[in-house]
């Protein structure tokens, strides 16, 4: 069966079907519902569906510019143009960001599910890029990786969200040695990100025009 038949079925047999005829209706539909199926099988340490963290990361970014739905449309990406932070596929990096790397889906399969539901030129501008640079290849040594994130803005945004997620210490089991190790790595990276782009600098600046914006 066809990735996109198996995805279909996927989303028919789990979320309501009177909904069925807006699932893939906009990038982040089709993203967050490949998410959801990609990661079906998976669990967090802690035992909680994959698909949370992926979700999670969404979330803060959503938090980190102010976004809670009342500032849409224009006012929204003039602020965020404004302020200097990534919004064009950034949603969409966040839903998709482990896919490729921790489960069978491919990057054709993406371009193909984006491309027969109208969203195939979005994908190639706005997701393919971040979405590669955001992705660790097999073998590759953690510095080179980290290089090809910190090279690409939205693909840097969304690890420094991911990041965040992943020292909530609340999703482990256990805080040994090698959980201290690996929190240690991630708020050097974190760090690294924030020197290099100053999203926290530039979130606060949003979620101000945002609150200013909604008055």
């Amino acid at each position: 069966m066809e990735f996109q038949e198996k995805l279909y079925d996927f989303v028919l047999e789990n979320y309501e079907s009177e909904e069925s005829s807006t699932y893939f209706d906009s990038p982040i539909q089709i993203a967050y519902f490949v998410s959801a199926y990609a990661h079906r099988n998976q669990t967090r340490q802690n035992g909680e569906p994959y698909f949370s963290h992926p979700h999670a990361v969404t979330d803060r970014y959503r938090k980190l510019i102010g976004a809670d739905g009342a500032v849409t449309g224009k006012a929204y990406t003039d602020i965020l143009t404004d302020v200097g932070i990534p919004f064009y596929g950034t949603d969409e990096v966040c839903l998709l960001h482990d896919v490729i790397e921790d489960t069978d889906v491919t990057m054709e399969n993406l371009l193909s599910v984006f491309r027969d539901n109208g969203y195939g030129i979005f994908f190639i501008e706005a997701v393919a890029a971040p979405l590669d640079a955001i992705t660790h290849r097999k073998g590759e040594a953690d510095e080179d990786y980290f290089k090809r994130v910190l090279a690409n803005e939205t693909a840097s945004l969304v690890k420094m969200m991911d990041l965040s997620d992943n020292l909530n210490l609340l999703t482990l089991t256990a805080f040994t040695e090698k959980e201290h190790k690996r929190a240690e790595k991630y708020l050097r990276e974190f760090r690294a990100i924030e020197e290099t782009y100053h999203f926290l600098e530039k979130g606060k600046a949003a979620r101000e025009k945002m609150k200013h914006a909604d008055t």
